[in-house]
């Protein structure tokens, strides 16, 4: 079964977008990865070692690098959750002094199981919005990985950070709520 998520997901990707066609292979290709369905942990760990990024087996607090790289990604895309949910509000000038804050202080000590706690807490409540909206967070985080498995090969910036390639295939998270029975045009109220 899984020797034919690859073509499902070529004939998919293949398919133009907003068609009736891409969203049934968008249904097809969310059904069978639920069949076989890696963790999201196991699809992270795939990702990091394609790009190259660190994998650990056991707790460990990574140098001053990799800390302000996870900080600077967990900035950006909570930034970008507040921007989707207040689309009206100038982010800028916070965003800006986030990052200068996240390059110019001292890192550390790190005390992990705080960190690891935050980090639970942050995925429970990132979860529970999912729930609150309707929508299968596990088919989106399949399409989202997609996506980042295409960006392979283009490298990372000077920060450490995975750059898109010219095979970069952007998700499609629209066609993933459409076949969940999304009709579209609604917004956060």
């Amino acid at each position: 079964m899984t020797d034919l998520l690859p073509s499902l997901r070529a004939l998919r990707d293949a398919a133009p977008r907003d068609t009736a066609e891409r969203d049934t292979l968008t249904r097809a290709v969310a059904e069978l990865e639920r069949r076989v369905r890696p963790t999201f942990q196991e699809q992270v760990t795939e990702f990091h070692r394609a790009l190259d990024f660190p994998v650990r087996d056991t707790p460990t607090v990574p140098d001053d690098d990799e800390v302000r790289l996870r900080a600077r990604l967990i900035a950006e895309e909570a930034f970008e959750v507040l921007a989707a949910m207040f689309p009206v509000f100038d982010w800028d000038n916070i965003v800006s002094r986030v990052r200068y804050v996240v390059e110019a202080a001292r890192v550390g000590p790190v005390d992990l199981p705080a960190l690891a706690h935050e980090l639970a807490d942050l995925h429970y409540v990132t979860s529970g919005t999912a729930v609150q909206l309707g929508f299968d967070e596990r088919a989106v985080l399949n399409e989202v990985h997609r996506a980042n498995l295409s960006k392979f090969g283009a490298g990372k910036d000077h920060r450490g950070k995975a750059l898109k390639g010219s095979g970069f295939v952007p998700a499609d998270v629209a066609a993933v709520l459409r076949a969940q029975g999304w009709q579209g045009g609604e917004e956060l109220r």
